[in-house]
């Protein structure tokens, strides 16, 4: 597994984990470690101190002290959300696509009843979901930060009653249709607008699947209309091998795939657009990743 890691960040080109954080300076970073046979966790770590490490995690929220958060500048509003996915390789890919376009659905379904802003990032989490990424700059327009301030309103209060309220909206039905039944039955995290939270760096590995954390979209990437017309477009498995030959390939210049095939003599070269020929892929993928698994 160690080896395995190592070859996927070293293949990562430099400043790609930090390229979806704003103000990295002003976060608290965290990390995982092999210790012997163990994984520690660690955290209250700066960027500068962070090395060595299996998992990269970064604070929702900006201070001006990040190692005693203390001073919050601003904060990134993530929605987490997650299913528990089957292990058979096309069940696997089905369900994926099938939560993307969950996803999706309820990300306009925000916008449309609460008129939230476009997502910054959708990334896949590495395991069994994805995060919807509003970053600070965003947040601060949307709630209309300065204002609140202005008016004696504390910004702890205004991240965990948004965050949380969203949450509550979605689970109490808000969020309309059959597609999007599976949100409201609590599969957001609200602990996720808690101050002191952390979350996934996009590009890290997830030590729990081996598999990276790697962007969908974004909005670098094309229009957020596009992206949806896209996502509803396709169906289930051909969606869900999409995200996966992104999981494989993501950032284009090493990657997952690159290091399979190198480190492990794997073949990963597979059309997503052939779902019967990319389902076999990433069995394979996938069993090689269960056997290297702490």
């Amino acid at each position: 597994m160690k080896t395995l890691v190592g070859e996927y960040y070293a293949s990562l080109p430099s400043g790609v984990l930090r390229e979806f954080v704003e103000d990295p300076s002003s976060r608290e970073w965290a990390y995982t470690f092999l210790k012997g046979r163990d994984i520690v966790f660690t955290r209250k770590r700066r960027l500068d101190e962070v090395s060595g490490f299996l998992e990269l995690y970064h604070s929702t929220g900006k201070f001006k002290n990040p190692k005693s958060w203390e001073g919050l500048l601003g904060w990134d509003l993530v929605i987490d959300v997650d299913a528990e996915l089957p292990e058979e390789p096309e069940a696997f890919l089905k369900s994926l696509g099938r939560l993307l376009k969950d996803v999706v659905i309820a990300c306009d379904e925000l916008r449309r009843a609460l008129g939230f802003p476009r997502p910054d990032v959708v990334n896949f989490s590495g395991s069994k979901g994805f995060h919807v990424r509003y970053f600070d700059s965003t947040v601060r327009r949307w709630l209309r930060w300065d204002l609140h301030e202005r008016r004696g309103i504390k910004p702890g209060e205004i991240i965990q009653r948004v965050g949380r309220g969203v949450v509550w909206l979605a689970r109490e039905g808000f969020v309309a249709g059959d597609r999007v039944r599976a949100l409201r039955e609590g599969l957001l995290d609200d602990s996720m607008y808690d101050l002191k939270r952390l979350i996934r760096c996009v590009g890290s590995m997830n030590v729990k699947s081996l598999l990276p954390a790697v962007p969908v979209w974004s909005r670098e990437g094309g229009r957020w209309v596009d992206f949806r017309d896209e996502v509803l477009g396709m169906n289930d498995l051909e969606l869900g091998c999409l995200v996966a030959h992104r999981t494989l390939t993501w950032p284009g210049r090493g990657g997952l795939g690159v290091v399979l095939s190198r480190v492990l003599d794997l073949d990963t070269d597979a059309d997503p657009e052939d779902p019967s020929d990319f389902v076999e892929v990433w069995g394979n993928v996938m069993s090689v990743l269960g056997e290297l698994k702490p």
